[in-house]
């Protein structure tokens, strides 16, 4: 893991709505934040600056991170406020669906057993 960023950094972490001085805080501009450093992790670098295109994905999938998980760190990325979850309760449920789907049902039972009498 690398870095160049000391001090104040947050810069990297807001939100477009965060960077525009009329915005008004939402519980989505953390919802950003938190992807930019889930993207940071997945790339080895702390200084990492939200990726352009879709390149990043490739790349990261290459290596083994599933595209369903990555989908997830380029929603909360969004530009769009109304294109990321909600909130953290929401991101909590969103990642609870990437790395733990549900099970597939279970089988039909047995028959039942009939009882044998002897004679």
């Amino acid at each position: 893991m690398t870095t160049s960023v000391r001090g104040y950094a947050s810069w990297l972490y807001a939100s477009p709505q965060q960077r525009d001085p009329r915005g008004r805080p939402d519980p989505r501009d953390d919802v950003h934040a938190l992807g930019v450093m889930w993207f940071q992790l997945l790339v080895g670098d702390l200084g990492a600056e939200p990726p352009r295109g879709s390149g990043w994905k490739k790349r990261l999938m290459a290596v083994g991170v599933s595209r369903e998980l990555l989908d997830l760190v380029e929603e909360c990325m969004a530009t769009d406020a109304d294109d990321r979850p909600a909130d953290g309760a929401e991101l909590a449920d969103k990642i609870t669906a990437v790395l733990a789907p549900p099970l597939p049902p279970l089988p039909p039972p047995p028959p039942p057993l009939r009882p044998q009498y002897h004679r």
